[in-house]
């Protein structure tokens, strides 16, 4: 049967107007040539071209059916390939291992420190709170139990602050670090927590300059006054 994450179509003219049809399969898993299924029949098209439908594109394989399928085939053996060379690094690694290597490569893609800084208010208590040793033995209870420990740890007061956004963010960077290594979908999209945006109000008649971060911006702000000051 064909892989579902590549389905072997071909773009034929029914009608007068082109579609793409599911090719038809033999049992054994060879593709029939030039044949496609059209309303639950079988019909055979020797016009038009074969494509691979992947993640909600599509890949121009040419019009001969053997070459579709040897095209089809190699990149099914890519991807559980590279899916087993994965599980083979990960199920090893301690997390601590995981987390020098996933902060080692944010540096080295060139992200600022302070947005590395940043992910690591999350990894790193994960890591050191966190009751398993390898990266492959974390479940979903270990990110409940972190969400708990985050919540009973106290948080500096600043103006403006919303401790559930930073709850939220520290919990979103766990995630991230992760999904790198294979493992995701540990809590579901409601499980995460939740925030409300806060809305900074000026007093009547005033408005506030927002924070402008790229030096050609900062010029543009009225001379005197800060980014995040009240302006006239």
């Amino acid at each position: 049967m064909p892989h579902p994450k590549f389905q072997l179509y071909k773009h034929i003219k029914i009608k007068g107007k082109w579609r793409y049809c599911r090719a038809a399969i033999y049992s054994n898993g060879k593709v029939k040539p030039h044949v496609v299924v059209v309303g639950g029949q079988e019909e055979k098209h020797e016009e038009g071209s074969y494509c691979i439908r992947h993640k909600k594109s599509w890949i121009e394989v040419g019009t001969d059916p053997l070459d579709a399928q040897r095209m089809r085939s190699k990149l099914v053996d890519q991807t559980e390939y590279t899916a087993v060379q994965t599980v083979a690094v990960t199920n090893g690694m301690s997390l601590a291992q995981a987390s020098e290597k996933y902060l080692a490569n944010l540096e080295a893609r060139g992200l600022d420190a302070k947005s590395i800084r940043a992910y690591r208010t999350g990894v790193d208590p994960f890591v050191q709170t966190c009751e398993r040793t390898h990266l492959k033995d974390v479940t979903k209870q270990d990110m409940i139990d972190f969400m708990g420990w985050l919540r009973k740890q106290p948080l500096p007061i600043r103006r403006n602050s919303n401790p559930e956004r930073t709850y939220s963010n520290k919990v979103g960077y766990v995630a991230i670090f992760l999904k790198e290594f294979g493992v995701s979908r540990l809590l579901k999209k409601k499980e995460y927590p939740r925030y409300h945006k806060m809305k900074v109000v000026g007093p009547p008649g005033r408005r506030i300059v927002p924070a402008l971060r790229t030096r050609q911006c900062r010029r543009t702000i009225p001379h005197g006054l800060l980014p995040g000051q009240y302006g006239p």
